[in-house]
């Protein structure tokens, strides 16, 4: 084998989730049927041109979606109808393109951290061979922007490992537009967004250059998200730049009926979503005024059971790695109870991992702000697996990485073991070939060929 075809091989495997999520998007595309709340305001935004009505009954205009997902939305349907069969199989055709895009992304990062064999395989085995999330993306998430947010949370890191983030002008311009997008898209992104724009600037090039950047980029983001604030002052009466649904969802996960999850807490009943009587009063008030009555609810509850939110907040931050079986969605083949048992091997890998690198990487606030912080606010709400999809790309790299990382250690240790040949192992292992003291001069082909390091974070310039 040849190492171009070396090189070109893991990559062969992306057809194998493709192919399964183009059966998926045919075969299932009269499952999850329903609109959600971004669909409905997508119908709102096409029928009427108002982006609001997104719950059980018309209530006018709403920051509670992101305008970026719901003009998405309207696109198709102006194109296909209001997500009718064709435009379910379009929008998951489109999920199943985001994850291979989304893999492609996964893999170039291991070869920017030189994964051998062993990591590039853990990577493959993950995201192509058993792709239990990739239902969740295709036919559940069709409607919704976790697909979406997934993919910019993989290229962001990407980027940031892969040396983009270079201290020049163009990658300060290119990690403000991700964060620009992001946080449209959905304000859980917004931290890890900001931690590579930060990344993206030239902090060792002196103070002008800096500032030069600082100022573009705050300009770039501002372009993005004032005038949707502005649009939110003037039709909702509040200047938010971002969702206006989070004390909501504080109310929603925080009563005596929850135990964590979104199933159990008292979504029914709160939610203007299914809730009648909450959807006629943002009706009647407004939607800020029903988030306002939703911040009292909610600090009430947490003032009168201090003790009881702390053990929900716990609960939340374990069901973030540990999922129980009532929160599994449906998985054709598997079933929810062998899937079960994935998404909890996922979440102890995933853990454990992060144990690792908090303990012995000087990087480790790479892959705590890519693997953890966007699923943070959900420790303070309520947990649902759609929510913890977006991390999934990230979390099979940092899974893949400790992996390569320990076999790597455990190779050296028996060949340095008494009656062993002497010698700690090279990376005969990679998928790329061995850079020379040539190519390893040149920033472009470091890229390519990167050492392998325990240093994730490009050097400071």
């Amino acid at each position: 084998m040849t190492a171009r075809t070396l090189h070109a091989f893991p990559f062969v495997a992306i057809a194998i989730p493709v192919l399964l999520g183009l059966m998926l998007a045919i075969g299932y595309a009269d499952a999850n049927a329903g609109l959600g709340e971004t669909g409905r305001a997508a119908v709102s935004l096409l029928n009427t041109g108002l982006l609001g009505n997104p719950y059980l009954i018309p209530t006018g205009p709403t920051a509670h979606v992101s305008p970026v997902h719901t003009g998405y939305l309207a696109a198709v349907f102006l194109l296909l109808g209001e997500y009718t069969h064709a435009a379910r199989i379009a929008l998951s055709v489109v999920c199943t393109a985001l994850w291979a895009a989304s893999t492609y992304y996964v893999l170039r990062i291991g070869q920017i951290l030189r994964f051998g064999r062993p990591g590039m395989a853990v990577a493959i085995l993950l995201t192509c061979l058993v792709p239990v999330y990739l239902s969740e993306s295709v036919v559940d998430c069709r409607q919704w922007d976790q697909p979406f947010s997934a993919f910019l949370l993989i290229y962001a890191l990407y980027r940031v490992l892969g040396r983009e983030a270079d201290g020049s002008l163009r990658a300060t311009v290119a990690a403000a537009v991700l964060a620009g997008v992001g946080t449209l898209l959905s304000p859980a992104l917004l931290p890890p967004m900001l931690f590579a724009l930060w990344f993206a600037l030239p902090r060792r090039q002196g103070y002008r250059p800096a500032f030069l950047a600082i100022l573009v980029a705050a300009s770039i983001m501002a372009a993005f998200l004032v005038p949707w604030g502005i649009r939110n002052a003037g039709q909702i009466g509040a200047f938010t730049m971002t969702r206006s649904n989070f004390w909501l969802e504080m109310a929603v996960g925080n009563n005596e009926q929850s135990r964590g999850d979104s199933g159990s807490s008292n979504l029914d009943a709160i939610h203007p979503f299914t809730s009648e009587p909450s959807a006629r009063t943002i009706a009647r008030a407004g939607e800020i005024e029903f988030m306002g009555l939703m911040r009292e609810r909610a600090l009430a509850w947490i003032s009168e059971h201090p003790l009881s939110f702390a053990g929900l907040s716990l609960a939340r931050a374990v069901l973030v790695f540990f999922p129980t079986q009532g929160m599994i969605p449906w998985v054709p083949v598997l079933g929810t109870a062998l899937a079960w048992y994935y998404y909890a091997a996922f979440g102890a890998a995933k853990l454990l991992s992060l144990l690792v690198v908090a303990a012995k990487d000087r990087n480790r606030l790479v892959w705590l702000a890519f693997t953890l912080l966007p699923l943070a606010p959900y420790t303070l709400t309520h947990v649902n697996v759609r929510y913890l999809f977006v991390v999934f790309f990230p979390s099979a790299c940092l899974i893949a990485f400790v992996a390569d990382q320990a076999w790597v250690r455990l190779a050296g240790a028996l060949r340095t073991a008494p009656g062993a040949p002497p010698g700690v192992p090279s990376n005969s292992g990679s998928a790329l070939p061995e850079a020379t003291d040539q190519h390893r001069s040149s920033p472009t082909a470091l890229r390519r060929a990167p050492e392998r390091r325990r240093d994730l974070v490009p050097e400071e310039r």
